[in-house]
């Protein structure tokens, strides 16, 4: 099949968010893996222009690597399915691998398969590296730290000396 012809979808609500890095090493890994794709083949709904249900990070990929055809068996059309069995599809080949918009997923829906969707904001760890010494420091320390180092350099000119005070204190 040519996969140009599948249109990637534009709410997929499970894209990939991280660095371009992480990106080359997704691209890689599909390529390396493409037999996997007979296990969890990309699926797509042609009564709706070709949309891709589940697989939009790994057509990009596989495009974006110069592979513009697949065998069969590695693309499934579930346009006879219902929708409902095209959400419970996407959610449950895509819930553990991709990060999704908290936006455009149905909550309901998808913990109604037993898929876990954490509304919480994440909140990254934050560190003070000192040497080879990390100090994990909160949220609001590092505000804190920020506004003081900036009240310190537009009484003095520039952020010198300003670790010294801080730790006269």
């Amino acid at each position: 099949m040519d996969i140009t012809t599948l249109k990637i979808n534009p709410k997929n609500k499970y894209p990939f968010k991280g660095s371009s890095h992480k990106w080359n090493r997704f691209k890689e890994n599909v390529i390396r893996d493409m037999e996997f794709l007979e296990a969890r083949p990309i699926k797509y709904d042609s009564s709706n222009d070709n949309l891709i249900i589940s697989g939009n990070k790994r057509v990009k990929a596989l495009i974006e690597s110069g592979v513009t055809e697949l065998d069969d068996k590695y693309v499934v059309d579930i346009s006879h399915y219902s929708e409902e069995e095209k959400i419970r599809s996407e959610h449950v080949d895509n819930y553990h691998i991709g990060e999704y918009f908290k936006d455009f997923i149905d909550v309901e829906s998808a913990t109604s398969y037993d898929i876990n969707i954490n509304m919480k904001k994440e909140v990254k760890a934050q560190f003070l590296k000192v040497g080879s010494t990390k100090i994990q420091i909160t949220e609001e320390e590092v505000k804190e730290f920020l506004t003081a180092m900036q009240d310190w350099i537009d009484r003095n000119g520039s952020v010198s000396g300003f670790l010294a005070k801080m730790m006269q204190q």
